[in-house]
């Protein structure tokens, strides 16, 4: 695998060679702000495509994290960067579409390049609880109101958001305890300073398949491929009930159009590797792609469709 992926890099370094050459980017190497701590879902993401980026770029991508306010700190950072091509940023659905008071408009102050992938979330705790299922959760909590607790990545964060949409679906009241970050978040449930935690599914999937945490229930529409054991919040029985997060390369707005065809381009052919599909694949994560076109369209709808269940949550 890692050599037909090295050829595969080599020919597509040629056909993309010319490009680089003619617009000099980059001639420096770039920095991918990554929101969040590590040890979530975006360390998964930015760890597997920084590599073969670097390489395709013919500079070293440099993954920066900035943790805080559900990814607002990271997010503003880049929206306030110089518009050149050598600071991007890995965009989630969080502080883009769901993240209420924004420092910055998620739509006029970046430049879209693709949509990377998305990943549903799971509701999970330590390996050691006694709870076994959803309705054990549901049952407990709704003869102590308030006696649970769950942990997520930080308040207004797409698993915060979850988590309350849980809770809704429900009708359970549950005590939400942010952290900063996706990794403290899981280290919260394991040393059981919390209950539950919600989290990615890519970000908790070693920590289950390591046996110290247990998954309760995905929020997917259908049950994921890589844990076909754990049902759906829907079979737990809450009728329809779905969540989804996305990531996106994005650019700050003002960054030239050749620039943004060049990181579109490597990213593009980075996603279609057999090591990025099988990478992803092993997390229950797809390769997307899109436009920017298309991307900007999807960030603007995103945005539509998160007001009215954040209007509930307020």
């Amino acid at each position: 695998m890692h050599k037909f992926y090295g050829i595969f890099l080599a020919i597509f370094g040629i056909i993309f060679a010319t490009t680089l050459h003619a617009q000099k980017y980059p001639s420096k190497p770039i920095r991918w702000i990554i929101p969040n701590a590590p040890g979530g879902t975006n360390s998964v993401i930015a760890g597997a495509l920084a590599p073969p980026l670097s390489e395709i770029l013919g500079t070293q991508v440099i993954t920066d994290y900035r943790a805080g306010a559900a990814g607002t700190i990271a997010t503003n950072l880049a929206a306030k960067a110089t518009p050149d091509g050598y600071t991007l940023l890995l965009g989630i659905a969080s502080p883009l579409a769901i993240v209420q008071k924004r420092p910055y408009d998620s739509v006029k102050d970046f430049a879209p390049i693709t949509k990377i992938t998305k990943s549903e979330s799971i509701l999970y705790t330590a390996s050691s609880s006694p709870y076994q299922k959803i309705k054990e959760v549901i049952d407990y909590a709704k003869s102590n109101p308030g006696k649970l607790t769950y942990s997520h990545s930080g308040s207004g964060s797409f698993n915060h958001v979850a988590g309350e949409m849980f809770r809704f679906a429900a009708g359970i009241e549950m005590v939400s305890v942010p952290y900063k970050g996706a990794g403290p978040a899981l280290l919260g449930v394991m040393t059981k300073e919390v209950d539950f935690g919600m989290s990615n599914i890519a970000g908790a999937m070693a920590h289950i398949q390591a046996n110290r945490i247990r998954g309760l229930a995905v929020t997917a529409k259908k049950r994921v491929s890589v844990l076909p054991q754990i049902p759906t919040m829907d079979e737990s029985g809450l009728s329809g009930f779905e969540a989804e997060l996305w990531y996106a390369f994005l650019a700050p707005a003002g960054t030239p159009k050749p620039i943004i065809e060049t990181l579109h381009k490597a990213m593009l052919y980075t996603l279609k590797s057999p090591e990025i599909v099988q990478r992803f694949a092993a997390v229950g994560m797809l390769p997307e792609g899109s436009t920017p076109i298309e991307l900007s369209k999807y960030i603007v709808s995103e945005i539509e469709k998160w007001q009215p269940i954040l209007n509930k949550i307020q």
